[in-house]
């Protein structure tokens, strides 16, 4: 994921140190994965609670008209 960021952005990998964030899982210390399966509800929901919690959509205004992006205000 990190060496991809980087080729997106065209910075040097070494450069890309703690600016990109792989969560881990808290047991097995490795990173986080999910398996989407087909006709199983239950991967389905734990990967869309995954996908709307990087989607932020909590703090999204949805069904209003207009964009919701934006940039930090610091």
């Amino acid at each position: 994921m990190v060496r991809s960021w980087a080729r997106a952005i065209g910075w040097p990998l070494e450069d890309m140190k703690r600016l990109v964030h792989v969560c881990e899982n808290k047991l097995t210390k490795k990173p986080e994965t999910y398996c989407l399966c087909q006709d199983d509800p239950s991967t389905f929901a734990e990967v869309f609670y995954a996908a709307s919690y990087l989607c932020k959509s909590y703090s999204k205004p949805i069904g209003q008209v207009g964009l919701s992006f934006g940039s930090s205000r610091l």
